[in-house]
């Protein structure tokens, strides 16, 4: 808002400007032919000012503003100034004191066509937050909800947040628009979503708590059928969507299956390890989709006094000790391109060392490639969008 204030009152300068002010010195003639060093049409972001250098012609000079709600000029010396205010295109022409102009095409917005993660058609599930992204065109960017009592849609600067309201069994749409009306949609319906773990699986040794997210499905859930002797899986009595595994015996792989009450399933695959080291991190391996934003939490075990935690990664993972050394939690922050694995260190006083490997699954990605006409030669862009993020 102080870029804007600050364009207006240049602006309130450029009109008077144009009613009979300008730049340079008055009646001075160069011989040569007016120009400036801008091109005849160029692409600028809302809220940004450029500077172009104004040559030849006599001064002095005068700016005209086809349309001072989208962008404005001024002069100041040889100097024309460039002001963005909104999207959308206008046309600020320089004209010297003999008459002779020159027209520059400016264009408020961006190269890219506006865009979003946000898928086409999607399920959430009631009273739960999804956050997608927002990019190209011309912002400010603003969101709307056909049906607010299904699900509610909030633009933040790129970000944009849709709320799952009330199962229904008709959709709400969502529409999302740019400053210069560029619209996309996308349809939304409240219900179940699927079952779904994090993590899908883990490595870990005998007698190590294993905490894993359960979202999804129909609650309540359940355990499918275990070997008491091999395993116990539990639900958290605080936390009715979080599932406590402890393995009891060394194994390759264990299969622990949870059932929602509509029997609905999914597999927790556990491989139990033999030893028992100064130092371990519980799960010491374990795999996560690319689009779980769900905390998770390695147990430290045999560590001496502070323990501090490194990602591998931090544009992937990042790290916080609780304060009494015995748990790290990680927190997810982006997508990836191809299955990627982060490192997790702990390192205790004593400088003993454990480490967690953590596998993000790659679900597949997008690319949005869009031309833009209007400049010549007209530009291509591609822009790759991982997943929701």
């Amino acid at each position: 808002m102080r870029f804007l204030s600050y364009l207006t009152t240049l602006l309130i300068a450029a009109l008077l400007s144009a009613c009979g002010g300008g730049g340079g010195s008055t009646g001075l003639t160069s011989g040569s032919k007016l120009s400036t060093t801008a091109p005849s049409s160029v692409i600028v972001p809302a809220g940004s000012a450029s500077q172009y250098l104004i040559n030849g012609g006599s001064s002095p000079y005068y700016i005209k503003n086809s349309d001072t709600a989208i962008a404005v000029g001024w002069v100041s010396d040889h100097v024309l100034n460039l002001g963005a205010i909104i999207g959308g295109t206008a046309t600020v022409s320089v004209v010297d004191s003999g008459g002779a102009q020159v027209d520059i095409a400016v264009k408020v917005g961006s190269s890219v066509a506006l865009y979003t993660t946000t898928p086409s058609t999607f399920t959430m599930a009631p009273n739960t937050t999804q956050t997608f992204k927002v990019g190209g065109g011309s912002g400010p960017y603003t969101a709307t909800s056909s049906n607010v009592a299904v699900a509610s849609a909030m633009m933040n600067g790129n970000a944009l947040t849709i709320t799952g309201v009330a199962i229904s069994s008709t959709p709400a749409t969502i529409q999302i628009f740019d400053s210069t009306g560029a619209t996309l949609t996308s349809t939304v319906t409240v219900g179940t979503v699927p079952l779904s773990l994090s993590p899908t699986s883990a490595s870990t040794f005998v007698n190590s708590v294993v905490e894993v997210a359960v979202v999804g499905g129909t609650p309540p859930y359940r355990v499918g059928g275990l070997i008491p002797s091999a395993v116990s899986a539990v639900f958290d009595v605080n936390d009715p969507n979080k599932l406590l595994v402890t393995p009891l015996l060394v194994s390759s792989g264990l299969a622990i299956t949870i059932l929602d009450s509509q029997n609905s399933s999914a597999i927790f695959t556990l491989t139990v390890i033999d030893g028992q080291p100064n130092i371990r991190l519980s799960p010491n391996a374990l795999t996560v989709s690319e689009t779980s934003r769900l905390p998770i939490a390695l147990t430290v075990f045999g560590a001496t006094g502070v323990v501090n935690a490194f990602s591998s990664d931090l544009t992937l993972f990042t790290t916080a000790v609780s304060s009494d050394n015995k748990t790290i939690t990680l927190t997810q922050q982006n997508c990836v391109l191809q299955d990627t694995v982060v490192t997790i260190t702990a390192v205790d006083a004593n400088r003993a060392v454990a480490t967690s490997l953590i596998t993000v699954k790659d679900n597949g990605n997008t690319v949005i490639t869009t031309t833009d006409n209007t400049v010549t030669p007209p530009l291509t862009t591609s822009v790759t969008l991982p997943c929701p993020s």
